[in-house]
């Protein structure tokens, strides 16, 4: 999973992507995320009542930091946003890419789509994915171009 700088900005700065997050959020758990407040890269996990009741937090969300030397546990408050950017991980990516409406269109299974589809993109914009340095952003970049018609340029999407 990539929790590189570069990544993170990426994520950020996909309004699109952040936008579904919020759609989405009750089937993304277990999701990572940055908390722009703290500065580290966390995972958001469901916390059923049992645990909350024990933790002493009212929230039905529960963010673990990952980061050894960024111990932090918080919980993300009903309402709370702005200060959490989602960074999907790869099979995330490619849940956003393969809907409904392209299984009907096309009739391939999921894995051949896929394959196909990002072949395709990595042949046609070998140069521009050689700047990327993860599968996740080769994906993220695949997505906010197939869907949104975007490309990154090292400080947003245009």
């Amino acid at each position: 999973m990539d929790t590189s700088k570069e990544y993170v900005k990426m994520c950020e700065k996909a309004v699109e992507i952040q936008e579904y997050c919020r759609d989405n959020i009750n089937k993304l758990r277990p999701s990572y995320i940055y908390d722009n407040l703290l500065n580290v890269v966390c995972l958001i996990i469901w916390c059923p009542k049992s645990l909350r009741k024990k933790l002493g937090q009212i929230s039905n969300e529960h963010i673990v930091s990952i980061e050894e030397n960024n111990d932090k546990g918080v919980y993300l408050e009903e309402g709370t946003t702005g200060t959490f950017y989602w960074l999907p991980r790869q099979g995330q990516l490619q849940d956003i890419y393969y809907t409904d409406k392209i299984k009907e269109r096309f009739g391939t299974s999921k894995e051949v789509h896929i394959i196909l589809s990002i072949n395709i993109f990595l042949r046609e914009n070998s140069v521009y994915v050689n700047l990327l340095n993860s599968m996740e952003q080769i994906w993220l970049a695949f997505i906010m171009k197939e869907k949104f018609n975007k490309v990154w340029d090292k400080d947003n999407w245009k």
